[in-house]
């Protein structure tokens, strides 16, 4: 039973022949990514006032982590994306949750190394650019480590651990919104995650309107709801926000099985 899910020898075949197929779309996702940071860390040094320390950099990485990570993960299943691709891709010897893991070790366990080694020397290089051209002010640029952004990592709050949880769901829902849309996989998922998020928040007000209507208004809905402290960093409202955020994320990832065994069958 469990051949039929996963078997070490097919999973290495259909790895190996999904970067072989989609080596070029890799490759330029790379160089983009080269690119993009090489200019971005020299626009921020050439606009220092005295010194890039490690709060700039720290808060550097985090941002183009998070907009690269939209990039990377929303265009997962590319082969799904043209018409013979997808016929040639569906009709792959490998199981449906076989395709799933290898989109996701590409999106999320690789990537994530390869982004910290790429911001690394792209930061070096930029720096070394920088410092070849007379500048009207000289700035010091500090000598940071391969792993500084996890040194200065904010941690102990719980509210650190939420938003993490946060961004995992969010990362879940463009996996699995890759399955969803065919074209304008990027844009559709963002407006459709953004949907969700707003409709949420008015189902929130909507129900606060019906059930507490005497108590509701406009400035501020939950000024008349019951409001506790669960601990010394929560109270009950942050908690319920909370469990939805990471509650939703564990549904999204098994939705993106499904909807591609939906296309394949």
């Amino acid at each position: 039973m469990a051949y039929q899910y996963f078997n070490f020898k097919r999973f290495c075949n259909a790895f190996k022949y999904d970067l072989r197929i989609g080596l070029k779309l890799y490759l330029s996702l790379l160089l983009g990514l080269i690119v993009a940071l090489v200019l971005i860390n020299i626009a921020l040094l050439s606009i220092t006032q005295s010194a890039f320390e490690a709060n700039e950099y720290v808060q550097t990485f985090y941002f183009t982590f998070l907009l690269s990570g939209i990039l990377i993960i929303a265009t997962s299943f590319p082969l799904l994306r043209g018409t013979k691709s997808k016929l040639h891709y569906l009709m792959l010897p490998a199981s449906v949750f076989e395709k799933v893991l290898i989109q996701f070790c590409m999106r999320f366990v690789i990537f994530i190394p390869v982004f910290f080694t790429v911001f690394w020397l792209d930061f070096k290089l930029a720096a070394a650019v920088y410092n070849l051209f007379e500048w009207s002010r000289s700035i010091k640029i500090g000598d940071f480590n391969f792993l500084e952004p996890l040194l200065h990592a904010p941690s102990g709050s719980i509210h650190m651990f939420a938003l993490a949880g946060l961004l995992l769901t969010i990362a879940a829902f463009l996996f699995a919104g890759a399955t969803y849309f065919r074209r304008y996989t990027v844009i559709k998922t963002v407006l459709a995650f953004a949907l969700f998020l707003g409709g949420g928040i008015t189902l929130f007000r909507l129900f606060t309107m019906i059930f507490f209507n005497s108590y509701y208004k406009e400035i501020d809905v939950f000024a008349y709801l019951e409001i506790y402290s669960v601990s010394e960093q929560l109270v009950n409202i942050q908690l319920y926000f909370y469990v939805i955020a990471f509650v939703s994320g564990l549904f999204l990832l098994p939705l993106a099985y499904f909807k591609l065994k939906e296309k394949q069958l």
